[in-house]
């Protein structure tokens, strides 16, 4: 989001229960070791940047989307 110029910064329920998959090496990030649940695949994400943009682009451009709706898109 940043890229858009904006701050996206959802609040993720049951964050503790949650694995986050980080860019890199996961030594780069102790303070959050307990948490990361493995890294995230660059060329995965390349191959499908069109997507990825399609909801910046609806929250840049379009009537605000609800929050709840947006974080249920990003998930599938």
């Amino acid at each position: 989001m940043r890229l858009l110029g904006f701050r996206f910064a959802p609040r993720i329920r049951d964050l503790g229960d949650t694995k986050l998959y980080i860019p890199g090496v996961i030594a780069d990030y102790p303070g959050l070791k307990a948490m990361i649940g493995g890294t995230l695949n660059i060329k995965h994400l390349r191959a499908h940047w069109d997507e990825i943009l399609r909801p910046a682009a609806s929250i840049k451009h379009a009537p605000s989307p609800s929050p709840s709706l947006m974080l249920r898109k990003l998930g599938s």
